[in-house]
């Protein structure tokens, strides 16, 4: 999706339209897509998650990749700079920094597994590149030599999904405030 040159207006219209477009996908639409975490006996925790029907799910994930990937016109670190310089006052770039300061909470959340910590950026690159988008041979292999701990994994990276789509939403709601403000089309 990405385009040369493309102006900060083109990233952050392309950033509402994603946002709009990942509403619409049936699993998020629908609530077929959950997490939940429950702590069990002895304190251990049990992962619960609805992945809902699995093209829904490619489909959401499909576009929700346009936020995590870096190179990405709408990768949200990105778009995030954009409104800390178009804000118009202090308050409106301290509500940016906390929706940056959360995105970056819920991207780094992590699970530990086999002495290794997982963040939720790491699980979603594994189950999105490794079995859902792209079918990459190394990730693939990644993923199923987890064995039992997969569950955690899919769980992670259903969970930034969930998690962040809320982020996500109240990010597009700032952009339409900070556009709304701005007399001239940004360039």
């Amino acid at each position: 999706m990405r385009v040369a040159e493309r102006t900060d207006r083109g990233k952050l219209d392309l950033f509402v339209e994603q946002v709009n477009t990942l509403e619409r996908c049936r699993a998020l639409r629908a609530g077929t897509v959950s997490t939940s975490m429950v702590v069990g006996a002895a304190n251990q925790p049990f992962v619960s998650y609805e992945q809902g029907d699995l093209d829904d799910l490619r489909s959401a994930l499909t576009v929700f990749r346009a936020f995590v990937a870096p190179k990405e016109d709408c990768y949200f670190e990105t778009i995030s700079s954009i409104v800390d310089r178009l804000a118009p006052d202090d308050p409106t770039r301290q509500a940016n920094a906390a929706l940056l300061k959360g995105w970056s909470g819920v991207m780094k959340g992590s699970f530990q597994l086999n002495r290794r910590s997982v963040t939720c950026r790491e699980a979603f690159k594994l189950v999105a590149y490794g079995g859902h988008l792209h079918h990459d041979v190394r990730k693939i292999q990644n993923l199923e030599s987890l064995g039992v701990l997969r569950p955690a994994v899919e769980w992670l990276a259903t969970r930034a999904l969930v998690s962040g789509l809320q982020i996500l939403q109240a990010q597009r709601s700032m952009i339409g405030e900070v556009l709304a403000g701005r007399s001239m089309p940004l360039v």
